[in-house]
Protein backbone atom coordinates (compact mmCIF):
# COMPACT_ATOMS: atom_id res chain seq x y z
CA UNK A 1 0.00 0.00 0.00
CA UNK A 2 2.91 2.46 0.57
CA UNK A 3 4.32 1.90 -2.45
CA UNK A 4 1.46 2.31 -4.23
CA UNK A 5 0.66 5.55 -2.40
CA UNK A 6 4.41 6.98 -3.07
CA UNK A 7 4.00 5.62 -6.69
CA UNK A 8 0.96 7.95 -7.71
CA UNK A 9 2.28 11.49 -8.66
CA UNK A 10 0.23 14.30 -9.70
CA UNK A 11 1.02 18.17 -10.26
CA UNK A 12 -0.61 20.69 -8.20
CA UNK A 13 -1.01 21.70 -4.63
CA UNK A 14 -4.57 21.43 -3.62
CA UNK A 15 -5.96 18.72 -5.71
CA UNK A 16 -2.93 16.47 -5.12
CA UNK A 17 -4.79 14.55 -1.89
CA UNK A 18 -7.84 13.90 -3.48
CA UNK A 19 -6.21 12.95 -6.59
CA UNK A 20 -4.15 10.17 -4.45
CA UNK A 21 -7.31 9.77 -2.12
CA UNK A 22 -8.95 8.19 -5.90
CA UNK A 23 -6.52 6.36 -7.18
CA UNK A 24 -5.80 4.64 -3.93
CA UNK A 25 -9.25 3.72 -3.62
CA UNK A 26 -8.76 1.92 -7.14
CA UNK A 27 -6.04 0.44 -5.76
CA UNK A 28 -7.28 -0.95 -2.58
CA UNK A 29 -10.41 -2.30 -4.04
CA UNK A 30 -7.84 -4.57 -6.10
CA UNK A 31 -6.39 -5.57 -3.17
CA UNK A 32 -9.90 -6.44 -1.57
CA UNK A 33 -10.83 -8.47 -4.76
CA UNK A 34 -7.48 -10.66 -4.89
CA UNK A 35 -7.30 -10.97 -1.42
CA UNK A 36 -10.96 -11.89 -0.49
CA UNK A 37 -12.79 -12.37 -3.47
CA UNK A 38 -16.41 -13.19 -3.42
CA UNK A 39 -17.13 -14.37 -0.14
CA UNK A 40 -20.30 -15.58 -1.29
CA UNK A 41 -19.35 -17.73 -4.16
CA UNK A 42 -16.27 -18.94 -2.45
CA UNK A 43 -18.77 -19.90 0.46
CA UNK A 44 -20.58 -21.58 -1.69
CA UNK A 45 -17.94 -23.21 -3.86
CA UNK A 46 -16.86 -24.75 -0.83
CA UNK A 47 -20.17 -26.30 0.68
CA UNK A 48 -20.75 -27.67 -2.85
CA UNK A 49 -17.46 -29.25 -2.83
CA UNK A 50 -18.24 -30.98 0.85
CA UNK A 51 -21.81 -31.84 -0.32
CA UNK A 52 -19.45 -33.79 -3.21
CA UNK A 53 -17.25 -35.64 -0.76
CA UNK A 54 -20.42 -35.98 1.80
CA UNK A 55 -21.77 -37.73 -1.26
CA UNK A 56 -18.97 -40.10 -2.41
CA UNK A 57 -18.49 -41.11 1.41
CA UNK A 58 -22.02 -42.35 1.67
CA UNK A 59 -21.12 -44.74 -1.50
CA UNK A 60 -18.21 -45.65 0.64
CA UNK A 61 -16.05 -44.39 -2.54
CA UNK A 62 -14.00 -41.96 -0.08
CA UNK A 63 -10.14 -42.44 0.73
CA UNK A 64 -8.28 -41.32 3.29
CA UNK A 65 -6.74 -38.22 1.14
CA UNK A 66 -10.22 -37.14 0.46
CA UNK A 67 -11.19 -37.03 4.39
CA UNK A 68 -8.21 -34.83 4.75
CA UNK A 69 -9.05 -32.82 2.21
CA UNK A 70 -12.83 -32.69 3.75
CA UNK A 71 -11.63 -31.62 7.07
CA UNK A 72 -9.69 -29.13 5.26
CA UNK A 73 -12.67 -27.69 3.47
CA UNK A 74 -14.67 -27.33 7.07
CA UNK A 75 -11.79 -25.26 8.08
CA UNK A 76 -11.86 -22.84 4.75
CA UNK A 77 -15.44 -22.79 5.16
CA UNK A 78 -15.04 -21.42 9.26
CA UNK A 79 -12.61 -18.75 7.83
CA UNK A 80 -15.07 -17.68 5.52
CA UNK A 81 -18.18 -17.66 7.23
CA UNK A 82 -16.32 -15.61 9.59
CA UNK A 83 -15.34 -13.22 6.89
CA UNK A 84 -19.01 -13.63 5.55
CA UNK A 85 -20.09 -12.13 9.18
CA UNK A 86 -17.45 -9.56 9.21
CA UNK A 87 -18.41 -8.08 6.35
CA UNK A 88 -22.23 -7.75 7.28
CA UNK A 89 -21.69 -6.49 10.72
CA UNK A 90 -20.05 -3.52 8.73
CA UNK A 91 -22.35 -3.11 6.28
CA UNK A 92 -25.33 -3.35 9.07
CA UNK A 93 -22.89 -0.38 10.74
CA UNK A 94 -22.86 1.38 7.97
CA UNK A 95 -26.52 1.35 6.65
CA UNK A 96 -27.11 1.98 10.30
CA UNK A 97 -24.86 5.53 10.46
CA UNK A 98 -26.75 6.25 6.84
CA UNK A 99 -29.96 5.98 7.73
CA UNK A 100 -30.36 6.21 11.79
CA UNK A 101 -32.44 4.30 13.99
CA UNK A 102 -35.59 4.35 13.42
CA UNK A 103 -36.41 5.08 16.74
CA UNK A 104 -35.00 8.10 16.85
CA UNK A 105 -37.76 10.12 15.31
CA UNK A 106 -40.19 8.44 18.13
CA UNK A 107 -38.13 9.35 20.97
CA UNK A 108 -37.23 12.51 20.02
CA UNK A 109 -41.23 13.24 19.58
CA UNK A 110 -41.51 11.37 23.28
CA UNK A 111 -39.43 13.95 25.10
CA UNK A 112 -40.54 16.93 23.19
CA UNK A 113 -44.15 15.84 24.60
CA UNK A 114 -42.73 15.46 27.56
CA UNK A 115 -41.30 18.63 27.85
CA UNK A 116 -44.41 20.48 27.36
Amino acid sequence: MESAWQGIRQEGVSDSLVIKMRAMKVVLKECNRDSFGNVDSKYHEIVDEIEELDARFNEGELGSNELKHKLELYSKLWVISRLWEAVWRKKSRVLWLVEGDRNTNFFYRQERMRMV
